[in-house]
């Protein structure tokens, strides 16, 4: 448990035998953060930067509005594979543009095969591309906060497109999978793939990270949702 405040007495001053008034996260499952009084309020009444968050760095971004979903916003928002590898045509491209100013952190993406069962085998790739790889055209997924409600004014900049076309020429590899195609939900069948980023993967402007899903006669139909943090240069100085 990470705890914020002096020891003996609160931030007003008051001589305590407990450090700190307010708790935020889960015991079991998360890192519990507990925020004493002043800054809590603080925080609320001016902004949450304003807590001296010492936890995961993930949850400060998240409050602040920096962490991002771009997801199939409802059932008939799948997005379907290509029948052959091919580096024109990812399935999924989540560009960071050159003029954006921020420092792309994927975290994770997640791709679940539903409807049309596949050719085949599914291969997924992913790669790692400087310069951005993207060029033109698709799709611009939406794009929400992961602070479910966040009416603050931070916006996302990166983007995250399925179907556009992209620039030839390899990136670096950053995961492989092959999976057999098959929507069941039947007792262990694996039908879901999830890449969770390497420690220290970041996209920085002019960047992106693509992925290529494929099977022969028939692509693969997906069910997924991408997540990712932004992070200003200016806060990095």
């Amino acid at each position: 448990m990470v705890q914020v405040g002096v020891d003996g007495q609160d931030s007003y001053g008051s001589s305590v035998n407990h450090k700190l008034d307010h708790m935020v996260g889960n015991r079991e499952h998360g890192q519990l953060v507990q925020v004493d009084r002043q800054n809590f309020e603080a925080g609320q009444a001016m902004g949450l930067s304003k807590i001296p968050f010492t936890a995961d760095i993930s949850w400060r971004l998240a409050l602040e509005g920096r962490i991002f979903i771009a997801a199939d916003a409802d059932q008939n928002d799948r997005v379907t594979g290509q029948t052959s590898f091919a580096q024109t045509t990812p399935t999924f491209l989540l560009h960071n543009p050159a003029a954006s100013n921020v420092l792309v952190i994927p975290f994770y993406y997640q791709l679940a095969q539903t409807g049309t069962v596949a050719g085949g085998d599914i291969a997924v790739e992913t790669e790692l591309v400087y310069p951005s790889a993207y060029a033109s055209g698709g799709t611009s997924e939406r794009v929400r906060h992961a602070r479910i409600g966040y009416i603050g004014s931070v916006t996302n900049k990166a983007l995250l497109y399925s179907g556009a076309t992209a620039t030839a020429g390899y990136g670096i590899a950053a995961g492989h999978a092959t999976l057999a195609a098959d929507v069941s939900g039947a007792e262990g069948i694996i039908n879901v793939y999830e890449w969770q980023s390497p420690t220290g993967v970041f996209l920085d402007p002019n960047c992106s990270l693509n992925v290529f899903t494929s099977a022969g006669t028939t692509g693969p139909t997906w069910g997924w949702h991408f997540v990712w943090a932004e992070v200003p240069f200016e806060m990095l100085t």
